[in-house]
């Protein structure tokens, strides 16, 4: 659960009964907690999905720590390899496809690629 989210919910493990009647029996054991989307959270959102893989058996933390930390390996990969294509392709446009050019050339279209995607993220994007 990520720290701060106020819309999860533990999910029981056991059987709840009413009396001697079974009111709830839990198919998917280890899926806990289950949180709700709440628009003024949404940031923690994905975190909770992960985190909701961390069922406490045998005093393991269980994967969810472990997935998120993936998930953030695995976007962060596909942010710079599409930045890096993104530079290539912009860089051979500008050299007239041109085979031989200067890396600076390159690196200089990565950092403005970096500087536009980072002023539309402070803009609200």
């Amino acid at each position: 659960l990520a720290d701060g989210s106020t819309y999860c919910y533990d999910v029981p493990q056991q059987d709840v009964l009413n009396g001697t009647d079974v009111i709830f029996t839990n198919s998917l054991l280890g899926i806990t907690p289950v949180c709700e989307f709440n628009s003024a959270e949404s940031n923690q959102a994905w975190f909770n999905v992960m985190y909701s893989f961390s069922f406490p058996a045998d005093g393991m933390e269980g994967f969810g720590p472990f997935m998120a930390g993936l998930s953030l390996v695995a976007v962060c990969i596909y942010f710079i390899t599409s930045s890096d294509s993104g530079s290539l392709v912009v860089d051979h446009l500008a050299s007239n496809g041109a085979l031989n050019h200067h890396w600076v050339q390159r690196l200089f279209w990565a950092f403005t690629e970096g500087a536009v995607a980072t002023a539309l993220l402070l803009a609200g994007g």
